[in-house]
C-alpha cells in the first residue's frame, strides 16, 4: 500500500442532484467575517462563534476565552488560563472515578483600554488549524487586538493596532519586573508574579524601532498599563515550576508566532509519516515554539528541536515545547491487514472460527436476514438508520468471510443494497439537505420542526 499524500479531499464537486439545497441554517454565523473557503464544523475554536461566544477554547496547554465583561474585573479582553496538576479536583476512591479541571481562572488577560461594554468579537481566516479572533471597540470600528489562535501555540499572542495595552489578572499580580531587551533588541521582556505563586512572562515586540522603551507599569494588583497608540505584539507564556531553563527557551522564540498550518502525509507499506508546517508571523528571524502532545513527542522523526520545557494539559498528558517551524512524525507497524473481520494486534484479522461458532453464525444469520431490512433501516433518524445498515452489513461480512456461506450472504446483500438505495436516492423518511450557510450535508429534521436536538443534533453538526 502506497500513497504520496493521504490528506486530500475525497471529492470537491457539488452534491448530487437528489440532495436539495438551501441557504439558511438554524445556527447563525455569529461574528464570522466573509471568506472564500468553506467553513469547517466542530473545530477547536467554535466557542468563539457559538452561543455567547464566551466559552473556553482549549489550545493546549492553555485555554483562552473572551472575558466579555465577566463579573469581577469587568474585562473585555482575551483571558488566558493554565491548570497545573495540583489544581485538579479528584473524586473519592482509589483510583478515583474522575477528576475535574477548574474553569474560569483568568490568570492573565490581554486587553486594551479602548475595549468596554460595546466591544464586539469577530473571526476571520477560519482554517483547518487556525483562526484569527478580533476584538473591536464597537461594531463599526477596526480591531484593536487580533489573536492568531492555533492548537499547540507556544505563546498566546495579541497583535495590537493603535491601542492602549491593558494586561489584567483575575488572580492578582504581586510584582512586575522589567527584564530588558532580547531577540536582537526587538522585544521587551517582563516577568509577572501572581498571587498564586505562578510566574508569567510578557514579551512586547513593537512594530516601530522608535518605540520609547520600557513603558509598562503595574498600576494595581489586577492591571498593567502600556503606552497609548501601541502597534505591535504582546505575548504571554507561563513558566513551569520544574524547568530551570524555561526563560531561555521562551526567549529564543519570543516575537514570532504561528499564523497558519498545513499538513501532508504519505504511506508506504506499514509505515506512514506526516509533516505539519507552520507559517510564521512577527519577528520571523526567531525560532518558532509549538507544544507537542505525548503522541507527537513519541513519533517525532528528529529530536533536534525538543526541549525540556513542559506544561500539563487538561486531559492529554504533558505537552513538550518543540522549537521548529515544521515537524515530521513517523508511525510504524500500521495495521494494514485490518479489514472488516474482527482484528487484534496479537491475532490480526480473524478469518476462521470453530465449527460450533460457524454453526451459530449461520443460524443467527439465517434468522436475522429473514427480517425486513428496510423497515429496520428507513427510520426518522440518520443515526439509527445507519446503525441498522451497519448491523446487517456486519452479518453479511461474517457469513461471507468468516464461515463461507456465500449463498446466504449474497441473498442478504441484495436486500441490503435495496435498503441502501433509499439513502442513495435520498428518499428516506427525513431526507438530507445541503445547506450553504456553513456548507455541509445535514438531516432536514430541524428544518421541519425547529428542534436542534433532533437526531442527536445532526442538523446542527453536533
Amino acid at each position: 500500500m502506497t500513497a504520496t499524500n493521504v490528506f486530500v479531499a475525497i471529492a470537491t464537486n457539488a452534491p448530487p442532484a437528489q440532495i436539495s439545497q438551501r441557504a439558511d441554517h438554524p445556527i447563525p454565523r455569529t461574528g464570522i467575517k466573509s471568506q472564500s473557503k468553506k467553513l469547517e464544523t466542530n473545530k477547536f475554536y467554535a466557542n468563539f462563534f457559538l452561543g455567547s461566544q464566551a466559552s473556553s477554547t482549549w489550545t493546549h496547554p492553555y485555554s483562552v476565552a473572551w472575558a466579555k465583561g465577566s463579573v469581577g474585573l469587568n474585562s473585555w479582553g482575551l483571558s488566558i488560563s493554565h491548570i497545573d496538576r495540583g489544581q485538579l479536583a479528584f473524586a473519592s476512591g482509589s483510583p478515583p472515578e474522575y477528576f475535574i479541571n477548574p474553569i474560569g481562572i483568568q490568570s492573565m488577560i490581554l486587553s486594551a483600554s479602548e475595549l468596554g461594554n460595546s466591544t464586539n468579537i469577530t473571526l476571520d481566516s477560519l482554517d483547518e488549524f487556525s483562526v484569527n479572533v478580533n476584538l473591536l471597540p464597537n461594531a463599526t470600528a477596526q480591531p484593536v487586538i487580533t489573536f492568531p489562535l492555533l492548537q499547540g501555540m507556544g505563546f498566546v499572542s495579541g497583535i495590537y493596532n493603535n491601542a492602549t495595552p491593558l494586561i489584567q489578572s483575575g488572580v492578582s499580580m504581586v510584582a512586575l519586573k522589567y527584564q530588558g531587551l532580547i531577540a536582537g533588541n526587538k522585544t521587551y521582556k517582563y516577568l509577572a508574579s501572581l498571587n498564586d505563586s505562578t510566574q508569567w512572562l510578557m514579551y512586547v515586540t513593537p512594530n516601530s524601532t522608535a518605540y520609547p522603551g520600557n513603558t509598562f507599569t503595574l498600576t494595581s494588583a489586577n492591571a498593567i498599563i502600556g503606552k497609548s497608540g501601541f502597534n505591535g505584539t504582546i505575548q504571554i507564556a507561563k513558566i513551569p515550576s520544574n524547568t530551570t531553563d524555561a526563560q531561555s527557551v521562551y526567549d529564543s522564540a519570543a516575537g514570532t508566532y504561528a499564523t497558519a498550518a498545513t499538513i501532508q502525509g504519505s504511506v508506504s507499506g506499514n509505515t506512514g509519516s506526516y509533516t505539519i508546517s507552520w507559517t510564521k508571523g512577527g519577528n520571523t528571524s526567531q525560532k518558532l515554539l509549538m507544544w507537542a502532545l505525548p503522541h507527537h513527542n513519541e513519533t517525532l522523526s528528529s529530536r533536534s528541536g525538543v526541549t525540556d520545557l513542559s506544561l500539563a494539559t487538561t486531559t492529554k498528558g504533558y505537552a513538550t515545547a518543540v522549537l521548529g517551524a515544521s515537524w515530521t512524525l513517523v508511525e510504524k507497524n500500521l495495521p494494514i491487514d485490518m479489514g472488516f473481520a474482527p482484528w487484534s494486534p496479537s491475532t490480526g484479522s480473524v478469518s476462521s472460527v470453530s465449527a460450533d461458532a460457524a454453526n451459530l453464525i449461520n443460524s443467527v444469520g439465517t434468522y436475522e436476514l429473514s427480517e425486513d431490512i428496510t423497515s429496520q433501516t428507513d427510520l426518522n433518524s440518520m443515526y439509527y438508520s445507519g446503525k441498522g445498515l451497519a448491523k446487517f452489513a456486519a452479518i453479511i461480512v461474517a457469513l461471507h468471510d468468516v464461515v463461507g456461506n456465500k449463498t446466504l450472504a449474497y441473498t442478504g446483500l441484495q436486500k441490503l443494497e435495496a435498503a441502501f438505495a433509499t439513502f442513495v436516492n435520498n428518499t428516506q423518511i427525513i431526507p438530507l439537505v445541503y445547506e450553504s450557510a456553513w456548507g455541509g450535508v445535514v438531516s432536514s429534521a430541524t428544518y421541519n420542526d425547529g428542534s436542534i436536538n433532533d437526531d442527536f443534533g445532526n442538523t446542527v453538526y453536533k
